[in-house]
């Protein structure tokens, strides 16, 4: 999913939705958190402090861009799989701005973590 992030960034030239994304102080702290450690769905509401209906709508536009994934995991106390978050993801955005220029500039990071 980087991959996609990256080619339609580049080729459309189109830094909008990641920078919409990026702009909100919640999916910051979405991502921050994620970073740490995938967490499902009602830990990660708690430990960002809002409610489910908001994290739901954040957590899906941050999986609809790909920056995270979700995956289940069984539980081992015979409730329903848990749906965990993770990031997806890694890149570098710099943005530079002088008095004759402005350009934004996304680099893939590669990223060499397991996935199931």
């Amino acid at each position: 999913m980087a991959s996609h992030i990256t080619a339609s960034l580049k080729s459309e030239g189109n830094f909008n939705p990641i920078l919409d994304i990026i702009g909100n102080n919640t999916r910051r702290k979405i991502l921050s958190t994620l970073s740490r450690e995938p967490m499902y769905f009602n830990q990660l509401a708690k430990e960002i402090g809002i409610g489910q209906q908001a994290i739901l709508r954040h957590v899906n536009a941050l999986e609809d861009i790909g920056l995270i994934e979700s995956y289940a995991e069984k539980s081992n106390l015979g409730a329903p799989n848990r749906k965990y978050y993770r990031l997806n993801s890694s890149f570098s955005l710099t943005i530079s701005i002088s008095q004759d220029s402005f350009s934004i500039k996304n680099n893939k990071i590669e990223q060499y973590r397991h996935k199931e």
